[in-house]
């Protein structure tokens, strides 16, 4: 009688097809008890992340704990390999290095770096066309206010002699301009003041770089003002603190036309180019959605 793995068969054929089909069987158990080992070891703390050691499974003679030879007889035995990452890892997933890997990957020219749960973001557009939902929101955003100012064009509801809102007969609103129509694009600007409640800005707070305006930033030297920018400069007037309106048009030459409140009506404006009368013009750009 034939003998096959130490069992008898009448039929060797048969017996060769049986002790197969076990051995197959035992390999498909065993590695399903492998990554069974390996998954209970992590939920046992036996691979952590404590941020200064990567583990990494490996074989030994390892015989506890979950998933192990004990456990399970088909696994290969295993245990966790405590390997300290050297400074040379360390440096490849440091934030400047993500930060160039990202470039690279996505061609990224223009944008800046936020740091959200630790970890470095890249929000801006890329050269390719490709863009961050947030930032077409938010140029979306800056659009709106520029087309809604230019619908405003021969409004005389900002007239020096009609009251306009919190604003009474015989004030100036060329801020009170500014504020309504960045409020009803949804990109509301405001400053808190003395009393401690929030208020429209005075056309010498926009031009004042100094004061915040949140969602509202200061364009720096070298940056050319864009549709929906807020365009302000300073003056002591007895009245007023000087002047600010909507930006709605830069040309090729980098001249500044704006929409703003003036005496009669609202209309356009192109004061907002720095000039000897008004050497110092301040201009912000929301940054919300």
């Amino acid at each position: 009688m034939p003998i096959i793995n130490g069992k008898y068969y009448m039929n060797p054929r048969h017996g060769e097809m049986l002790e197969r089909a076990r051995q197959d069987t035992q390999d498909t158990e065993a590695k399903r008890g492998g990554i069974l080992g390996t998954l209970a070891d992590i939920l046992d703390g036996r691979i952590g992340s404590s941020g200064k050691h990567a583990i990494w499974p490996t074989s030994g003679n390892d015989d506890s704990g979950p998933g192990s030879a004990r456990d399970n007889p088909y696994t290969t035995p295993h245990k966790p390999e405590v390997v300290p990452i050297s400074e040379s890892n360390a440096q490849a997933a440091s934030p400047q290095n993500q930060r160039q890997q990202a470039h690279a990957q996505h061609d990224i020219t223009n944008g800046h770096w936020v740091t959200i749960d630790h970890r470095p973001v890249f929000i801006e557009e890329s050269s390719d066309g490709h863009s961050q939902p947030t930032v077409q929101r938010n140029k979306q955003k800056r659009k709106e206010i520029a087309d809604i100012a230019r619908e405003y064009n021969h409004s005389t509801a900002w007239a020096f002699d009609k009251k306009k809102g919190d604003f009474p007969a015989g004030s100036n609103k060329c801020n009170k301009f500014v504020y309504d129509v960045a409020k009803e694009a949804g990109a509301k600007a405001t400053v808190i003041g003395k009393d401690g409640n929030a208020r429209p800005p005075l056309a010498g707070e926009w031009a004042d770089p100094h004061t915040r305006i949140a969602n509202w930033r200061v364009l720096q030297p070298g940056e050319t003002p864009q549709p929906g920018d807020v365009a302000a400069w300073p003056f002591h007037y007895s009245d007023a603190t000087g002047h600010s309106g909507i930006v709605t048009s830069v040309d090729r030459n980098g001249h500044v036309t704006a929409i703003a409140a003036h005496q009669d009506v609202a209309g356009p404006d192109d004061s907002f180019n720095p000039s000897r009368a008004h050497p110092k013009v301040t201009y912000r750009r929301f940054t919300g959605e």
